[in-house]
């Protein structure tokens, strides 16, 4: 901005006589933006300051039955009277306000038209603002109210030759009225202009370069300010001037102080905004996406697995020395003192353990960093990523992790209170057939507490479709465990059953039946085995059915996106924008079609970018596109959730785009869910308020009016065109494209436009491409914790490998009795095998019905789809690893000596 005085004399017969003293705040811009024009106002109250706006007229005209030749390109000031101002008659008297069909003609003007009071004149001009850049005229028609008199130099006159009148100049002899334009007010003549806007040079006529020497861009009409703001007033402002009369005692330095201090007072930007880089960069560092507590919700399958082995190898530890437990009851220490011996045994193992545990994990969390850095890096685009540890995140995970050990072990050593004495010298530790700690009478509560258990998964499985981040995933997982609870209470309800049986209830096959029976003999740790499978399994299910493909839904049915580094104004989409601009290429997008979308600069708020965005990037959706999804069998972008309540709205949600709001109500926005929920933290969803500043200080409150699912529009934030316009003025052009083209001509769309826009920057890209880069940063994560399912299968096999090996240590006396009385070897073998089949089996199963019901709802909703097909492998792989492990059981059994089996040696 710049404060100026502007002042013209007249000398006289020796005495020097003012014309006008005032000074001007106008801009480099030309137009002074709304804030501004709203701070002068109040800086100058009290100093009867004019604002002015100056506009260009490509002609004036007086309109009559024989129309004769209008004034080319002439300035016309919409000013409203005031002492000292321009609309003073021949006498030097103020006029009489204008009305806003009234305008007032400069003498110079009235002479060249002939026009006098009373006569209509039509002024013609480009509207302010179009679409797309496009140059519309509009006209407007006038009384003439009065005729303002115009002196003229006695030769001619140039800025660096001031005028020399023969009589006295009138207020209305100043070109000061019209702010500086580079390219126009500072050549020599009318044909210097370097016009941006069509310019036809031969409408100049003799009389108008004459007046452009003696008066330059001084406004050869005038027209009220409301009439004047009406016509020509735009979101980059309304006024091109402010006018504050001169006096004695104000002087510059006291009005630019008034104006400076107003700013100060309101702490008015003016473009000019004041960051707080380091709460921002604290801010942006705390990420997007809380991995942590993604990774520690997912991993609390594993740890209850690791928990459940842990139970299973004690209690195995326990029973091979049952004896001894009883020497020392019988020889006089009481049950807590062995009790603490065996936990204090036990804890020192577990320190160990969770000793190693630390530096595993930390090996992990560098493995996982390592392929985000080099085999992933395609998904995060952040090569940078190190390794953070901390002395206080190890001494956490070690005490945690040895303080549940610990837990773990205390309660299994509970239950040796009910085994007797002389059963523990006997070798036997045996809990029964029930569950860990757990007598088998009949409770009531055991027979409500699976339907409980179902209606929550069912609750948690519904409610997790409406929450987002942390929560849905919380939800979701909750809903798993529930269901995994319900089906591992009727296995053991099935294994108690058929324990007890006499009869067999595999008809067809006696050594299955028997097989069934022995698995039932142990209910508790043929559970916890099945459990320990059942958790890697629902995990590596449950994950993979949040992979996501790229889909026509996802791309919204364009098959290319483009932006360019520069605003592009002209509308793409208009044949004769084409044929301007790609001659006889222009052919070749008959049947394309390009939507344009304004962008304001800004973070990019997608799960690409690791770090907090403080100012995502905003696209202007364009009345054209919402007419383009009204369209009867185009490709619609899927959508997750809508405030949508008529037909249209939700045959069309973009509709809720459309509406201009006022600057104090919330803008309504859509945006994609992932950058809803992980971004940005919008967790409520549609209707959900949030506010962001943007560096011009513009700060916006928006309210969520829809959700995208896993498009290619993610993180961005999408308003209406009209709302995009009052929120960020300045902001011109189109940057960021929709293209649609016919098959197979991608390509050669692409290369014609990048060749032809190529100084605009126009850089396209397949969108289904940049939609699976998209993707790929989801579908890593969920590599990242299909890895946490991995480790749970090793745990299951090892804890099966664990359980057979023990029942066939247990029933070494039973299996030598049965070779004894006839049965073969391998018969026995595939006893045991088919034991470890059942449970290996049984464990796999349960955790991906588990799973799948889990995320049934999910599916249902956002289109997921489970990958069958990798999972089978997976499953299968795991199969035949359990079943090889199940193999070292069965050649235990095999090589059992027959004699020593028998005396239980």
């Amino acid at each position: 901005m710049t404060l100026k005085r502007v002042r013209r004399a007249h000398e006289h017969d020796g005495e020097e006589e003012t014309i006008f003293d005032y000074f001007s705040l106008t801009s480099d811009r030309m137009m002074l933006g709304p804030e501004v024009e709203r701070e002068a106002a109040a800086a100058f109250a009290q100093y009867d300051a004019q604002p002015v706006l100056t506009y260009l007229a490509n002609e004036i005209v007086k309109v009559g039955p024989a129309e004769q030749k209008g004034i080319p390109y002439s300035t016309i000031a919409a000013i409203d009277p005031a002492p000292g101002g321009p609309l003073v008659d021949r006498d030097g008297k103020a006029l009489p306000p204008l009305a806003d069909d009234e305008i007032a003609l400069t003498s110079w003007a009235a002479e060249d038209q002939q026009a006098k009071v009373g006569d209509r004149v039509r002024v013609t001009y480009f509207e302010p603002e179009t679409t797309h850049g496009n140059e519309r005229e509009a006209s407007a028609e006038f009384r003439v109210a009065a005729i303002i008199p115009l002196t003229e130099p006695s030769r001619g006159y140039t800025r660096r030759d001031p005028a020399i009148y023969n009589e006295r100049p009138t207020p209305a002899n100043d070109p000061e009225l019209t702010p500086a334009v580079k390219g126009i007010t500072d050549q020599a003549s009318i044909d210097d202009w370097e016009a941006p806007f069509p310019f036809e040079i031969g409408r100049i006529r003799d009389q108008d370069d004459t007046y452009w020497d003696h008066h330059r861009t001084t406004p050869k009409a005038y027209v009220s300010l409301s009439a004047g703001q009406r016509l020509w007033g735009s979101r980059f402002g309304e006024v091109t001037s402010i006018r504050i009369p001169a006096t004695p005692e104000r002087s510059i330095e006291r009005v630019e102080t008034a104006f400076l201090e107003q700013l100060r007072q309101d702490a008015a930007p003016l473009g000019l905004a004041f960051q707080p880089l380091r709460q921002q960069g604290l801010a942006a560092a705390a990420g997007t996406t809380p991995f942590d507590v993604l990774f520690l919700l997912l991993s609390m399958f594993i740890i209850a697995a690791a928990l459940m082995l842990i139970w299973l190898l004690f209690r195995l530890g326990i029973e091979q020395r049952a004896a001894e437990i009883g020497t020392l009851l019988a020889l006089g220490w009481t049950r807590p003192k062995t009790a603490r011996l065996l936990l204090a045994e036990a804890c020192l193992v577990a320190a160990v353990g969770a000793a190693v545990g630390v530096l595993a994990g930390v090996g992990y969390a560098w493995l996982m960093l390592a392929g985000l850095r080099t085999w992933w890096i395609g998904a995060i685009s952040s090569p940078f990523l190190t390794l953070y540890v901390t002395p206080r995140s190890l001494a956490i995970g070690f005490f945690a992790g040895l303080i549940v050990s610990a837990a773990t072990i205390w309660l299994s050593l509970r239950a040796l209170r009910k085994v007797p004495v002389r059963q523990l010298m006997a070798g036997d530790a045996s809990l029964g057939r029930g569950l860990p700690g757990e007598d088998y009478q009949k409770r009531a509560w055991r027979t409500f507490l699976a339907p409980v258990l179902l209606l929550l998964a069912i609750g948690l499985g519904v409610l997790a479709t409406q929450l987002g981040g942390e929560a849905q995933a919380g939800a979701f997982l909750g809903c798993g465990a529930a269901l995994l609870a319900v089906l591992l209470m009727q296995w053991a309800r099935w294994f108690r059953r058929t324990g007890r049986s006499q009869a067999s209830h595999f008809r067809g096959s006696a050594l299955a039946g028997l097989a069934v029976r022995n698995a039932g003999r142990n209910v508790g740790r043929s559970i916890t085995t099945i459990a320990l499978m059942a958790t890697a399994s629902f995990l590596i299910v449950a994950v993979s059915s949040f992979r996501q493909s790229p889909s026509d839904e996802g791309v919204g049915g364009f098959n290319l996106l483009a932006e360019s580094s520069q605003p592009i104004i002209a509308d793409l989409n208009s044949p004769a924008v084409r044929t301007d601009l790609l001659a006889a290429d222009a052919e070749k997008l008959a049947n394309t079609t390009v939507l344009s979308l304004r962008v304001q600069p800004g973070d990019d708020a997608s799960c690409r970018n690791l770090y907090q965005p403080t100012q995502p990037r905003v696209l202007g959706v364009p009345p054209a596109m919402v007419a383009w999804f009204d369209q009867p069998g185009v490709t619609r972008f899927g959508w997750s959730a809508s405030a949508a309540k008529s037909p249209e709205e939700r045959a069309n949600p973009w509709r809720l785009l459309l509406p201009k709001t006022l600057p104090d109500e919330p803008v309504p926005v859509v945006l994609d869910k992932n950058t809803a929920m992980y971004s940005l933290k919008l967790y409520r969803g549609v209707g959900e308020e949030f506010t962001f500043t943007y560096d011009d200080g513009t700060r916006v409150r928006f309210r969520v009016a829809g959700l995208l699912s896993n498009s290619v529009l993610q993180g961005s934030l999408l308003v209406g065109e009209e709302n995009f316009e009052r929120l960020f003025p300045t902001t011109s052009g189109y940057g960021f494209f929709l293209i649609r083209t016919p098959p197979a001509s991608e390509a050669e769309v692409a290369n014609l436009l990048e060749d032809k826009l190529g100084d605009e920057g126009f850089d396209t890209t397949d969108s289904r491409a940049r939609l699976a880069d998209l993707l790929a940063v989801q579908n890593t994560y969920i590599s990242t914790f299909q890895s946490l399912g991995a480790i749970g299968l090793l745990l299951g096999t090892f804890g099966l490998a664990a359980v057979q090996l023990r029942s066939v240590f247990e029933r070494r006396k039973e299996l030598a009795l049965l070779r004894a009385a006839g049965f073969r070897r391998w018969r026995l073998g595939e006893m045991v095998l088919l034991e470890n089949l059942l449970l290996l089996i049984g464990g796999l199963a349960t955790g991906a019905i588990a799973a799948l019901a889990a995320v049934l709802p999910h599916m249902i909703t956002s289109g997921a789809q489970v990958p069958l097909a990798d999972l089978a492998a997976m499953l299968g792989v795991v199969l035949v690893v359990g079943v090889l492990t199940g193999l070292v059981a069965v050649r235990a059994t095999l090589r059992a000596p027959l004699v020593a089996a028998l005396r239980g040696e």
